[in-house]
């Protein structure tokens, strides 16, 4: 509404100050040309959409609200940034009487006010973001905050939409069994007076399910009391035929699968969850196989039962890249190193094509297409195999690494393998601390380079180290510096996520101990926000 195109560079006190300097991250909610421009706005867009019943008057994305005198007085008085949220909604309501405005609780904004009520004809937008999705909302100890939340904002306004979430975003094709919550949900959002739910998927691509899970959430909408199980059967026997009971099957064993692995479903997971674990992932397979053989020679009905299979296949790759050399991976031995499985090229060619065919288009949000996701494959197929001095070497860490992302955990430095743009797979994950491992390299050995690789993906709060230095020891108690290099920062309002790889001169005799430290970044850059520590992710530590 206020586009930092137009209007930044002459006008910056219209946006957020942020740590002292005006940023483009959040509009300042307390000036009066920023309430003018933003009703002017609204006006025009009301004139060219006059059936629309609904107007959005939201923040953005991200952190970086305002800190002036005026909004941060606001703040103050209202228990945080909500404050001078409904405050200037309010005001934007005032002037459209005959309109629906909403606006989003959401993250920084997720508290009801102390004392501003939302105007009559205010809609507030309240997000279920922080809640994990194996357990019905009503009652997962991860949703206690959202209910909080929702009797809050209850108690000030009738008017209450819901933001829900129903997919992973880091995974869209990740089989998401959060299929028998939907109802508890929907009858728990009706029962405390939500007038409205907007489920979150994956939108125009095709994802887990994704046909039953619009199905049942179509339906559940509609009549929250309806017979689920009755509504899930019909779809399985009209959309699988003969296959259905296998299909029906086969998403049962899903939904057993979480909960006997104590599962926390997580829309931000990944790949290697426990209820995705090998052993399981083999009985899931076998409904499928029986879902195929029943499909016979109906070509629809096989195209159907493949789209159902794509999620186990994408899983298997993905996976495939986290096991690398061990049983599981793509890797096999040959002589004294590892080459690609001959069956994988195959493989990937044949789940592109049938990504596509299936309706495809991201492998996550804002991620890569399958023709992308086979291309980065081809480069990994490609790229010979490094025996590494520090192959399967003992790593020790001085500060631990995030429990929600842990790989393999210290051996993921040293097991051969380096990460793609997924920063859940094959990323030692940091959060807000710097990375300081020392690699025993088990007896004394000669060097001459060190390589490791970081992540830059701002979307997700991760930048590459501020510097990165090396090292080496031959008792593991005296350290001898032996190389820096000093990473420029990431641009402003970056968001391509990309690998920093870094090669280091470090010729040395005599060496067992290798003690690499990654400056992380001291604070999130102003354009993104300071509400979030940062991110930190290394791949692999190769020595050489």
């Amino acid at each position: 509404m206020v586009p930092p195109t137009t209007y930044f560079a002459s006008h910056p006190e219209y946006y957020a100050l942020v740590n002292g300097k005006r940023q483009a991250t959040q509009l300042c909610l307390s000036n009066d040309n920023v309430l003018r421009i933003v009703t002017e706005s609204l006006r025009k867009a009301i004139a060219d959409n006059p059936d629309a019943m609904y107007w959005s008057v939201s923040q953005e994305d991200g952190g970086g609200f305002c800190s002036c005198d005026k909004c941060r007085g606001i703040n103050a008085a209202e228990g945080g940034t909500q404050g001078s949220l409904i405050s200037f909604v309010n005001r934007v309501a005032a002037r459209f009487p005959q309109q629906n405005i909403t606006t989003l609780a959401y993250e920084q904004t997720v508290h009801p006010p102390k004392n501003i009520k939302p105007a009559a004809n205010v809609y507030v937008m309240l997000s279920t973001i922080a809640v994990y999705r194996q357990e019905p909302i009503a009652t997962t100890a991860s949703a206690a905050g959202f209910r909080e939340d929702l009797k809050g904002w209850s108690d000030k306004t009738p008017n209450i939409f819901i933001w829900d979430y129903t997919t992973q975003f880091t995974n869209y094709l990740a089989p998401f069994p959060d299929y028998a919550n939907l109802q508890p949900n929907l009858q728990y959002f009706a029962k405390n007076g939500v007038k409205g739910v907007f489920s979150q998927g994956s939108g125009a691509t095709h994802s887990d399910m994704a046909v039953f899970n619009s199905f049942i959430q179509a339906k559940l909408l509609w009549q929250q009391d309806a017979d689920y199980a009755a509504l899930s059967k019909s779809f399985f026997t009209d959309n699988f035929g003969a296959a259905g009971p296998h299909i029906a099957a086969y998403v049962d064993a899903l939904l057993k699968g979480v909960q006997s692995s104590k599962t926390r479903l997580d829309i931000y997971g990944g790949t290697n969850a426990a209820y995705l674990q090998p052993a399981l992932l083999d009985q899931y397979s076998t409904h499928l196989d029986q879902a195929e053989k029943a499909a016979a020679n109906n070509v629809y009905l096989q195209d159907r039962v493949y789209e159902a299979r794509l999620p186990l296949e994408y899983v298997v790759l993905q996976q495939s890249r986290f096991y690398g050399t061990e049983k599981y991976g793509y890797l096999v031995p040959q002589g004294n190193a590892y080459v690609v499985n001959p069956k994988w090229p195959e493989r990937v060619k044949r789940f592109t094509e049938l990504a596509k065919k299936a309706g495809v288009t991201e492998l996550s949000e804002g991620g890569l297409t399958p023709d992308a996701y086979a291309k980065e494959w081809a480069e990994i197929f490609a790229k010979k195999w490094l025996n590494s001095v520090a192959f399967g070497a003992k790593v020790s860490l001085q500060f631990p690494y995030s429990e929600d992302y842990p790989a393999k955990g210290e051996r993921t430095l040293t097991d051969g393998l380096t990460g793609g743009l997924d920063f859940s797979t094959n990323w030692l994950y940091f959060y807000g601390q710097d990375m300081v491992a020392t690699i025993d390299l088990g007896q004394s050995k000669n060097i001459k380079t060190i390589q490791a690789g970081f992540l830059q993906d701002a979307r997700h709060y991760i930048f590459a180290p501020v510097s990165v230095t090396v090292e080496t020891s031959a008792d593991g108690r005296t350290f001898k510096p032996a190389a820096r290099q000093d990473l420029p920062a990431a641009a402003e309002e970056d968001y391509t996520a990309a690998i920093r790889n870094i090669t280091l001169q470090t010729p040395a005799t005599g060496i067992r101990y290798i003690r690499v430290t990654a400056k992380c970044l001291p604070a999130m850059p102003g354009w993104r926000g300071v509400d979030k520590k940062v991110g930190l992710c290394c791949d692999e530590i190769t020595v050489l």
